[in-house]
C-alpha cells in the first residue's frame, strides 16, 4: 500500500566537502560500489521510485545524464518504475529552464515535479512532442512506467485502495510504530567518553538539567519533520512526542533523587552532577551545508571578527559547570560528525544521541542506574562515520589519516574510556577575513529571524504544518517564495490600512563597525510584482535599526531607481549613509527594515552585508 522512493540516484553523498547540489567525482566503480549499494537492496525490496540527484557526477548533472539513468538504472539495473525529478531539479540542466526541458525527459526521467511552472512545463512538452524534439517513444515509455506502479499499487482498485487506506489511517501511531522508535533511540546512543566510569549516574542523586536542547523538540526531530527545515515543530504536532527531560524526569524521580532545571546551569544549590544537553539547530538539504565541520563556528567567528560580545554558549556552559567542580554529562545532538574538541575536554562524559525525535526520553535510558527487574541499558551505538580530531574545511579527512575516533567506535558501560589528556582546540580569538554577512540568502535560517510589526503588535514568522514559512500581523503579510531554489525569497504584502514594518532581527545586537570601516553596503534584490497590483516602490522605506528602537534609512524608490515590473533590480546602500543619519552601527539589531503605510507587494531576496572588494561573493553560500 506504500510506494517507497529510492533518493537520490546517485552519488549525492559523495559531493565535494559534502554540499548540496554539488559535484561527486569518482571513477565509475567506486560510485557503484559505494554510493549504488542502497540501490541494489532497495530495487529488491520493491522500491518503485527512484528520485535523480540534483548533484553531477564528474561534471555532468545527473538530472540530464541518459547513461546513468536510461543506461544504468533502467537497463543495466533492470528498474521498470519510473524516475522522478528533484523539485525544479530538471531546470539546472543545460539549456533546461522551470518551463521548458526536452534534455531531461529524453536522458530518462519520467515525471517532473514542477511546484510552480508546470502548465507552461506541460505545454512546452507537448509542442516539443509534436515537433520531434522529445520522441514519442519517450512519452510512451514514461506513460507506461507511472500506469505500471499505479497499478501494481492497486490504485484502478477502488474496493482494495480504499480498504488499505482505511487501514493504514488506523494503524498510523500506532503503539507497535512507537515501540520501534523508542528501541531505535536507545541502539543508535554512542558513549564516546565516559572518564571514571561516572555513567550510569545514580538516580537519587541532585542531577542538574542544563543546555538549549534538553526540551527542544525542534532539535530532537532535525530538518524534514512538521515543516522543510523543522522550524515550529511543538507537543500540539506530535502530542505522544518525548523529550530528553521528560526521560531523565522520570528517572530521577522513580529513584528518589532530586533534579532542578536550568537552561544556564543557574542553581542555588550545587548540584551532584550535572547533564547538559545541546546541539546543531535544525536544517534540511543546503541550510546545512558548512565551511567547517567545527560546532559553533558561526558563533565563535562572529565573536572573534567583532560582531557580537557573546561567546559560544555551549562551551561557556561546559566550562562554568567545570569550574565549579561539577561533573558534566554531556549529551549532543547532531546529524553528522562535528569537531566537539572543547565540548569533550569540558565533559566527564559524551554522549551523541543523533536525531532521537519522538521518542527523546529513551535517551536518558542508559544514562542512569535501573530502578526496576528491567536491568541496565547499555551503550550499543558504534559511529557510522570517521569523527574528525581537527579543524579542517567540510569533506576533508584529518592529514595523518587519523581521525580521533574510528569508523565503528563507541564504549559500553564499564569499558575503559580512551581520552585521559585535553584535546587540542583551535584558537577562538586568531585573525579572521571578513566575509559577506549573509544576513538572507538561502533560506530561513538562525540567528536571523523575521519580525512583522503594525503598531505596538509584533509578530515572529516561523512555519507551522504548512510547507512554507508565512506569517500575517495587521497591515503586512508575508509568504516565502522560490526565486531560484526553494524560499530564497520573501513576498512581502502591505494592504495600507496602516503603518506596518517587514523586520530581519536578531536576538542580540550586532556590532558593525568592521563593516563601516570596509565601506560594506547593505546589498539586496527587489522586484515589483505587477501581478499584485503594485505600480511602484514609492511609499516604502527602507532603514535599518539600532538596539535602542532608533531607526534610519530612506525612500526605496530613491535607492532602486525606476523598477521594471516583473524584474529583479539590485539595491546597495553604504553603511556610511546609515552612519551619517545618526544611527549606532555598533549595536544594530535589525540590518533591513521595510515600512509602507499604502498598499504595496514587494520581493526581496539576497540581503547580505558586504564590502565592494568582496565583489559580492559567498551570496549563495548559506545565511
Amino acid at each position: 500500500t506504500v510506494i517507497a522512493t529510492l533518493k537520490h540516484f546517485i552519488g549525492d553523498g559523495g559531493t565535494r566537502f559534502g554540499h548540496d547540489r554539488g559535484d561527486t567525482s569518482l571513477d565509475e566503480q567506486s560510485l557503484r560500489d559505494i554510493h549504488g549499494v542502497p540501490y541494489f537492496s532497495g530495487l529488491e525490496a520493491g522500491a518503485q521510485v527512484v528520485m535523480a540527484s540534483f548533484s553531477s557526477w564528474n561534471g555532468n548533472a545527473v538530472h540530464g545524464s541518459h547513461y546513468l539513468i536510461s543506461e544504468v538504472l533502467k537497463q543495466r539495473m533492470g528498474f521498470d518504475g519510473f524516475v522522478i525529478s528533484d523539485w525544479n531539479g530538471y531546470a539546472f540542466v543545460p539549456r533546461c529552464t522551470k518551463t521548458s526541458c526536452a534534455p531531461v525527459f529524453n536522458a530518462g526521467v519520467d515525471v517532473m515535479m514542477s511546484p510552480e511552472d508546470w502548465r507552461s512545463l506541460f505545454e512546452n512538452t507537448v509542442a516539443e512532442v509534436e515537433s520531434g524534439i522529445i520522441p514519442l517513444p519517450r512519452i510512451d515509455d514514461a506513460v507506461r512506467r507511472v500506469l505500471r506502479v499505479k497499478i501494481r499499487a492497486g490504485l484502478f482498485d477502488d474496493d482494495q485502495a480504499s480498504y488499505q487506506t482505511a487501514e493504514a489511517a488506523r494503524n498510523f501511531g500506532a503503539e507497535a510504530h512507537h515501540a520501534v522508535a523508542r528501541e531505535a533511540v536507545r541502539k543508535s546512543l554512542v558513549l564516546l567518553k565516559n572518564r571514571d566510569g561516572l555513567l550510569p549516574l545514580d538516580g537519587k542523586l541532585h542531577v542538574l538539567v542544563a543546555g538549549d536542547a534538553v526540551h527542544n523538540l525542534e532539535k530532537q526531530l532535525g530538518g524534514w519533520s512538521i515543516t522543510w527545515q523543522g522550524r515550529g515543530a511543538s507537543a500540539d504536532d506530535l502530542p505522544q512526542a518525548t523529550s530528553i527531560l521528560d526521560g531523565i524526569t522520570e528517572h530521577v524521580g522513580r529513584a528518589g533523587g532530586r533534579l532542578t532545571v536550568a537552561a544556564d546551569g543557574a542553581c542555588i544549590e550545587e548540584p551532584d552532577v550535572a547533564v547538559v544537553v545541546f546541539g546543531e539547530e535544525p536544517y534540511a538539504e543546503w541550510h546545512g551545508d558548512r565551511d567547517t565541520l567545527e560546532f559553533e563556528a558561526d558563533r565563535k567567528s562572529w565573536h572573534a571578527a567583532g560582531l557580537t560580545s557573546e561567546v559560544r554558549p555551549t562551551i561557556e556552559l561546559l566550562r562554568s559547570l567545570k569550574s565549579r567542580g561539577i561533573p558534566v554529562v554531556s549529551v549532543f545532538l547532531t546529524g553528522r560528525p562535528l569537531f566537539v574538541n572543547a565540548e569533550l575536554n569540558a565533559s566527564d562524559a559524551f554522549v551523541v544521541a543523533w536525531l532521537p525525535g519522538s521518542a527523546g526520553a529513551q535517551v536518558a535510558a542508559p544514562l542512569f542506574r535501573p530502578t526496576d527487574a528491567g536491568g541496565q541499558v547499555d551503550f550499543t551505538g558504534r559511529l557510522p562515520f570517521r569523527w574528525p580530531g581537527h579543524v579542517l574545511p567540510a569533506g576533508e579527512r584529518d592529514g595523518d589519516g587519523r581521525p580521533l575516533f574510528p569508523l565503528g567506535f563507541g564504549l559500553g558501560l564499564g569499558e575503559r574510556c580512551e581520552l585521559t589528556g585535553e584535546l587540542p582546540e583551535p584558537d577562538a580569538n586568531g585573525p579572521r577575513r571578513l566575509r559577506p554577512l549573509n544576513v538572507f540568502t538561502r533560506g530561513f535560517a538562525e540567528p536571523w529571524e523575521i519580525l512583522l510589526r503594525t503598531g505596538e503588535q509584533t509578530r515572529s514568522v516561523l512555519p507551522r504544518s504548512g510547507y512554507r514559512p508565512t506569517g500575517q500581523c495587521g497591515a503586512v503579510r508575508v509568504d516565502a517564495r522560490d526565486r531560484i531554489i526553494q524560499e530564497d525569497a520573501w513576498l512581502i504584502t502591505w494592504s495600507g490600512t496602516s503603518r506596518a514594518s517587514f523586520l530581519v532581527s536578531t536576538a542580540s545586537p550586532l556590532n558593525l563597525a568592521a563593516f563601516l570601516a570596509a565601506d560594506a553596503a547593505l546589498c539586496l534584490d527587489v522586484r515589483m510584482d505587477v501581478r499584485m497590483g503594485t505600480p511602484t516602490t514609492d511609499g516604502i522605506r527602507i532603514e535599518m535599526m539600532g538596539a535602542d528602537g532608533r531607526a534610519a534609512g530612506f525612500a526605496l524608490v530613491e535607492r532602486a531607481g525606476d523598477l521594471v515590473p516583473g524584474e529583479w533590480c539590485s539595491v546597495r546602500i553604504a553603511l556610511r549613509d546609515f552612519a551619517d543619519l545618526g544611527l549606532d552601527l555598533t549595536r544594530t539589531k535589525n540590518p533591513l527594515v521595510l515600512t509602507a503605510d499604502t498598499p504595496h507587494t514587494l520581493w526581496v531576496s539576497s540581503v547580505r552585508i558586504a564590502q565592494p572588494s568582496l565583489g559580492e561573493q559567498d551570496t549563495a553560500a548559506g545565511a
